[in-house]
């Protein structure tokens, strides 16, 4: 049935025959031109108005993209067009639906190479319509002579289906679950220690799942607890002396309060979001997040390795066979013969003994509670959260079980046995191919392997080559499959000690796999190779793999003349660089040395069975002329690159970055932050999702690039936005200015960084590295090529330098007076630039002639300088800066120097990031009121009213006067004045009454006004019971907040005595909660800031 239309979009309402579910349809076709367009986004926005309570889908040509990846050629600059379609779409709430084929759905020249490809055409539905059709997906056919791509959408319902056991984590709330556990565990099992835990865990599902099924669906629960309370709350309105029936609402408020905890535990494990901790309940986003990964990781089709595209239960045959012919094969071709001095470095025998010592119960335990709750568990079902919270009653036997198999090394094969799960590589992925195997191993394996990780990792730094950084640690990423038979060769030849290496094997011979396919395990094969990524032991494993390929390319160097460094990287003998399996080889661009790091490749292939994945390798030319070019690509088949390019992500260039460059930065910032699931979002989560992505920043592109002013601008503004109205300049205004925010919060702010702070904080570390002469390639690499013999702070870098070190060096000043040089033996600290007295680097006060005069030149360390003379400062120091007398001349001792850092106080103090931002923010004036808004165990978002109501932020009437409004406003309580603050919270008698009732329990007997009680809570000393006050007065300024607005936006009105009696209760359900998990929304009401 059509329910409207206009030139580009018609509106529709379509009834599936067989189910009779009705959902809405919008068919779109965007108009070329931008003025036009902006009529369909208003017009999609009008019909979120009624679509936004039914299923809704919308397809078509929208005529724009919405992100920098969706366009391929043509400018890469973000314009207005996508700037409006991103903002309608963020407007509508809606996503993309599951899709599959072409990712580009129109081409610039449909008959011809080249041009610009663009995904123009797109579907996209809201979380109603993946609620009622959980199965639909898109797919996108190839375009043939059209521009564009036709697509073919399957809209299917949720079939209910048996699924296998997987442990909630809601039951460990349930008072009965130690019970349960112990019932299960008491049974009596005969075998081996890991048999007998494999069996009572067996035995002890169905109880579980009994209780799973009491428990019922929690949204369910929480839907009768609110119509408990709305019952309980009608009776008490009629009848508000009746105490039996304050009890019976008490109970119901109590009991509601229990099922949101336990349904935000629900959504929280599925949803799998790991960045969001601890505070405000943010049910409606894990919710919301389920449901997009629900949609997202469906698989309906998939071509399969002969090219045909299969249906239905072919699918998880057709992923069986793919992943059995690499995980379940073993490459006969592979030999081994590694010699027994391949390796330099080798492990002492002393080294290789102490890692087998033996293994402790609290060694088991402390690797047990390090795996992460939110991980999705094994084959078994069960839970690093299950093993944690049962540990009181299984925790003996699983020590056992565990210390016994590294006693015996004999590992029970159902603990080895894997599921994979399958990642998409790319948007639209329909091949076999297209997809990434995850394994998830079972919660046993992980302890197992984690023990082992932890014993091997201290020895990696000796043992692997500086040019590979992944997983070693102290090495950062910006410093730059195998067979079983192979790998315990390799760590032979390394000095493992032989039951180290029988443990290793162990773990890799004796897996089993089984592919996840759309929630159902398909398949059985055991394995005959590969490492597994989500192993905890398998970056550490591969790591040592890949120093076998360094020992080739360095020894096939040394022997073999045909081999001609890069330009650059000969003074340091550098090859390559390696992340994980992130390989760059630099070579002169010749044929020969081509040819040398072939038969490097092909040696290596021989012993490890790896081999370059030619589709994602490319040779990148500088300077070499068309005959060379074609004969190296000759040699290696490989495509031709272009500059400039990402290596981990980071654009490489030794140009200016332009602010284009960092677009796809911003977009995926924005996509991150203003997702259509981030609206449900809290206060805290809002907060914690900000820092989360401040985080991630800082692992690539701060720590390297010094961002430009428009950049940082872009991004802080995103941010804004997001905290104050989520994107949505509608919602609300920006009601702190954005340097208070990021203020730490003693000093009354939200604790958030300014980026161009943290960008140099961040960048700073670079500048340790280098002045304490860190081992590492770029280091290296940093002291040949450019500082060349100069001092760091001194010398000056030619123009042909790097943008990005240039940068760097711009910084020197800054940082400069925070460097301090504690010295040692003094050998590694220049006399006269590095600051090792206190008053600062002797070139600071004098001139060079007078340390020329004793017989020294700049390049002299301090302990030349100090046996120079003679233990004493030459009197012509002194003279030309008297203060150089009262400082001691050091004395040398038999340690190394160390490079400090001169923390916010100006003593010295080991070199941190926290340390830097910390002396760049200055020492701020502490608000008086800090703790009292910010203490432990405070509940976000009544600390975030309290924060905006101290600051006088609150959106009350007479600052919307200001603001520039001509509404009739009246306070809402007594309709005599407007509300301001000291009026709305203290002057009103209804918040007089409020106060009044709760003044005893808060122990303020100040007068009612603002200043006054605020000042008295504030100054006075902690009291035992404080908590429980601060709490009390956090709340009754956010049940204010919340009556104020439920008066003034929904006419629901409550009395005094029923809102302070839902405070008291809602704060002793708070203070004796054993999980302080805090919650968004409490009773039948809600209130906004």
């Amino acid at each position: 049935m059509e329910l409207g239309m206009q030139e580009q979009v018609i509106h529709c309402q379509i009834r599936v025959k067989t189910s009779g579910t009705v959902f809405l349809a919008s068919f779109v076709y965007g108009s070329n031109n931008i003025t036009t367009r902006r009529i369909l986004w208003d017009d999609l926005k009008r019909f979120h108005s009624v679509a936004f309570i039914q299923p809704w889908i919308l397809m078509g040509d929208f005529n724009s993209v919405l992100l920098h990846e969706e366009s391929l050629g043509g400018s890469s600059r973000r314009d207005s067009r996508m700037e409006e379609f991103v903002e309608c779409v963020e407007a509508l709430n809606v996503f993309d639906l599951r899709s599959v084929g072409c990712f580009f759905t129109w081409a610039q020249k449909p008959m011809a190479v080249g041009g610009i490809l663009r995904k123009l055409d797109r579907v996209m539905v809201n979380s109603l319509f993946v609620d009622s059709f959980l199965l639909s997906s898109a797919n996108f056919l190839t375009r043939g002579i059209s521009d564009h791509s036709a697509c073919v959408i399957t809209i299917d319902q949720c079939q209910t289906k048996a699924r296998s056991f997987k442990f909630d984590t809601c039951l460990i709330r349930q008072p009965v679950f130690l019970d349960v556990v112990k019932r299960g565990w008491s049974l009596h099992v005969h075998g081996t220690y890991m048999y007998r835990v494999l069996q009572k865990l067996k035995m002890l599902k169905q109880p579980l799942r009994i209780l799973r099924s009491k428990v019922g669906s929690v949204s369910a629960r929480v839907k009768e607890r609110r119509k408990d309370v709305d019952l309980a709350q009608a009776k008490v309105d009629v009848n508000p002396t009746d105490l039996l029936l304050q009890d019976d609402l008490s109970l119901s408020l109590r009991n509601l309060q229990e099922a949101l905890v336990v349904e935000d535990s629900y959504f929280r494990q599925r949803a799998k979001v790991r960045w969001i901790k601890e505070g405000d309940l943010n049910t409606s986003f894990f919710h919301n997040s389920v449901k997009e990964q629900k949609n997202r990781s469906l698989i309906r089709s998939v071509i399969d390795n002969v090219g045909v595209e299969v249906h239905g239960l072919s699918v998880g045959k057709a992923f069986v066979d793919h992943f059995q012919s690499i995980l379940g094969m073993r490459d006969m071709d592979v030999r081994s013969n590694i010699p027994i001095d391949f390796f330099p470095n080798r492990i002492s025998i002393h080294d290789a003994n102490f890692m087998i010592r033996p293994i402790t119960k609290e060694e088991v335990k402390h690797a047990m509670f390090d795996i992460g709750d939110d991980r999705s568990p094994g084959s078994d079902g069960f839970t690093a959260s299950f093993f944690k919270a049962a540990w009181p009653v299984i925790g003996p036997d699983v020590e056992l079980a565990i210390q016994d198999f590294f006693y015996r090394g004999n590992l029970a094969r159902q603990v080895n046995h894997t599921s994979i799960c399958l990642l998409p590589k790319h948007a639209n992925a329909s091949k076999v191919t297209d997809f990434r195997p995850i394994s998830l191993c079972s919660v046993l394996y992980k302890c197992i392997a984690k023990i082992i990780s932890w014993r091997i990792k201290d020895s990696l730094d000796f043992l692997v080559s500086p040019n590979q950084s992944a997983f070693i640690p102290g090495r950062k990423i910006t410093d730059n499959i195998l067979m079983a038979n192979e790998l315990v060769e390799v760590l032979n030849r390394m000095g493992f000690h032989p039951i180290m290496c029988n443990w290793i094997m162990e773990l890799v011979t004796t897996v089993s796999f089984s592919i996840l396919v759309n929630g159902e395990l398909h398949g059985f094969f055991k394995g005959g190779r590969g490492l597994r990524q989500g192993c905890p032991l398998s970056p550490y494993l591969f790591t040592l793999v890949m120093e076998a390929f360094s020992t080739i390319f360095r020894r096939k160097v040394a022997a073999d003349n045909r081999f001609a460094f890069h330009h650059g990287c000969e003074g340091i003998s550098l090859t390559h660089l390696c992340f994980a399996d992130y390989l760059m080889v630099f070579t002169r661009g010749d044929i020969s040395s081509v040819a040398v790091l072939k038969e490097v490749l092909a040696e290596f292939g021989e012993i490890s069975g790896l081999k370059p994945s030619i589709e994602k390798s490319a040779v990148y030319f500088s300077n070499v002329d068309s005959i060379t070019r074609h004969g190296i690509l000759q040699l290696l088949s490989f495509q031709v690159g272009a500059l400039l390019f990402r290596y981990l992500g980071i654009p490489l260039s030794s140009k200016r970055l332009a602010v284009s460059d960092f677009a796809p930065l911003i977009s995926k910032v924005r996509s991150r932050i203003l997702n259509w699931k981030s609206k449900f979002l809290s206060f805290g989560g809002r907060v914690q999702l900000i820092k989360s992505v401040l985080e991630s920043l800082q692992l690539y592109w701060m720590v390297i690039i010094t961002f430009p002013a428009s950049v940082i601008h872009s991004l802080e503004k995103l941010f804004r936005d997001f905290l104050w109205n989520q994107g949505d300049p509608s919602r609300g205004k920006v009601k702190v200015a954005w340097e208070t925010v990021c203020k730490p919060k003693s000093a009354g702010g939200l604790g958030l960084k300014r980026l161009a702070m943290w960008n140099r904080a961040l960048l700073a570390s670079n500048i340790w590295d280098i002045l304490r002469k860190k081992k590492s390639v770029w280091i290296s690499w940093i002291y040949l090529h450019r500082l060349n013999g100069s001092n760091f702070w001194t010398f000056i870098p030619t123009n042909s330098s790097s943008w990005i070190w240039r940068k760097l060096v711009e910084l020197r000043e800054q940082f400069r007076p925070f460097f301090f040089n504690q010295l040692g033996n003094s050998v590694n600290t220049n006399a006269w630039e590095d600051k090792w007295i206190a008053i600062g680097p002797l070139s600071s006060f004098l001139p060079y002639r007078l340390m020329h005069g004793e017989g020294f030149h700049k390049g002299s360390n301090v302990a030349e300088v100090i046996s120079g003379l003679n233990h004493a400062w030459p009197q012509a120091w002194t003279q030309r800066h008297p203060p150089l007398a009262n400082v001691a001349l050091p004395s040398l001792v038999n340690t190394s120097d160390q490079v400090l850092w001169l923390n916010s106080h100006h003593l010295p103090c080991r070199f941190s990031i926290k340390e830097v931002w910390r002396s760049l923010q200055g020492n701020w004036e502490v608000v008086p009121w800090y703790d009292f808004v910010w203490f432990k165990r405070h509940i976000p978002k009544h600390s975030f009213c309290l924060w905006l109501a101290i600051l006088n932020r609150l959106p009350t009437q007479d600052r919307l006067l200001n603001w520039g409004l001509t509404l009739r406003l009246l306070c809402p309580f007594c309709n005599a004045i407007i509300d301001s603050r000291n009026h709305l919270f203290f002057e009103c008698g209804f918040s007089a009454s409020f106060w009044r009732l709760i003044r005893d329990e808060i122990g303020c007997n100040a007068n009612e006004d603002w200043e006054n009680i605020f000042h008295e809570l504030t100054h006075r000393r902690s009291r035992p019971g404080e908590l429980r006050k601060q709490l009390l007065f956090a709340g009754a300024v956010y049940f204010i907040w919340r009556e104020r607005n439920n008066r003034l936006f929904k006419g629901i009105k409550r009395e005094v005595a029923y809102l302070v009696k839902d405070l008291k209760l809602y704060i002793d359900i708070r203070c004796n909660a054993s999980s302080f998990t805090l919650d968004h929304s409490f009773g039948n009401t809600s209130g906004t800031v």
